[in-house]
């Protein structure tokens, strides 16, 4: 069933509620109310009783008001709407993607997605217009929007981690006792031991209250050893794909096998969960395809792109340059590459 948004305004922060559209029949009957929440209010108690096709859509509709805060600081009861048609193929197609890249931690929210591209094609345009009326026009500039920007690249929702972060509070450690030991968990990763009590009373403010992320992503890494540190059971309060993805920050080793049995000895409870694994072996893949295709770091690599330019580097020193050779040459430079059937396809393909 179709979920309903209610976006409702208040005096300080705007409420959404939710509702499950209901028929008898095919008569529509009163909408099931699932709960309500705001930018300061967690929707756990709501997700917990969708659907996977229903989670689906609320985390899209999530992604849309997370556009609008993060770019053009637009609180979600003054969006606007978009009305359009897509192809049913099309979507089931994207409902699969989304299943799918869940088990490897990745992010794919089409909504968002689209919405980025637009803003990201915006841009272009706006500079060439801008060129062409000799700089007698603005669009997104006037909205504080950086056209000379590198395009724009989807971002994680921040949810989970202000989570992780608000179960630190939840302790009854005061800030300094939170930034001793802080400090102490750094400086065994080799970090600085600055962390102060203003750090967490900020956290407390920046983070919790308005969802702003000031601080290194790897921060969260030092929160979930000073949980586990606590004897707080960590999967109650934030995914096994959050976990993963913050834990490698700091914790990432030289090959995958190395990484996987630290991670396994670290965490016990998680060490047969498949989507852990894949997040760590998605890591070194994304490294490997860097790597091939000499890739800008910190973007989602291409794998066609960086097939191709590696096999135009071997050509440059092998002319005719044989399938066989090649794949023994992925073998010996990328391991976990050359176990992919997909990327030996893009091999032969590009060399036929």
């Amino acid at each position: 069933m179709p979920l309903i948004f209610r976006i409702e305004p208040t005096k300080k922060i705007p409420r959404v509620t939710v509702l499950r559209e209901k028929k008898s029949g095919t008569k529509r009957v009163l909408p099931e109310l699932l709960g309500s929440f705001n930018e300061q209010k967690t929707f756990n108690h709501i997700t917990d009783q969708l659907t996977e096709p229903e989670l689906y859509e609320f985390n899209n509709f999530i992604g849309t008001l997370e556009f609008g805060k993060h770019y053009f600081q637009c609180r979600a009861d003054t969006l606007d709407r978009f009305i359009f048609k897509a192809p049913p193929q099309f979507k089931e197609a994207l409902y699969k993607i989304w299943e799918e890249a869940k088990q490897y931690g990745i992010e794919f929210l089409p909504d968002k997605e689209m919405l980025l591209a637009a803003l990201n094609r915006g841009k272009q345009v706006e500079q060439q217009l801008k060129i062409l009326k000799d700089g007698k026009f603005s669009a997104l500039s006037d909205l504080g929007i950086n056209l000379s920007d590198p395009f724009l690249q989807p971002t994680y929702s921040i949810h989970e981690n202000r989570k992780l972060m608000a179960a630190l509070f939840n302790t009854g450690l005061s800030y300094g006792e939170l930034a001793d030991k802080f400090n102490a968990i750094a400086i065994r990763f080799d970090k600085r031991p600055k962390f102060t009590p203003k750090y967490f009373e900020n956290v407390h403010e920046r983070l919790l209250t308005e969802g702003k992320e000031t601080f290194p992503k790897w921060h969260y890494a030092i929160a979930i050893e000073a949980l586990k540190e606590l004897n707080i059971a960590l999967q109650p309060i934030v995914s096994p794909a959050i976990i993963t993805r913050h834990w490698l920050n700091l914790n990432k080793k030289k090959t995958f096998k190395t990484t996987l049995m630290d991670f396994n000895i670290g965490f016990t409870e998680l060490a047969e969960n498949d989507v852990c694994r894949n997040i760590i072996k998605k890591s070194f893949i994304d490294d490997e395809l860097t790597d091939m295709g000499r890739l800008p770091q910190h973007r989602a690599p291409n794998a066609a792109i960086a097939i191709e330019k590696w096999l135009n580097h071997l050509k440059k020193m092998e002319k005719n340059l044989a399938l066989e050779k090649a794949l023994d040459e992925l073998k010996k430079q990328y391991p976990l590459l050359s176990e992919s059937a997909y990327i030996q396809e893009l091999i032969e393909q590009h060399l036929n």
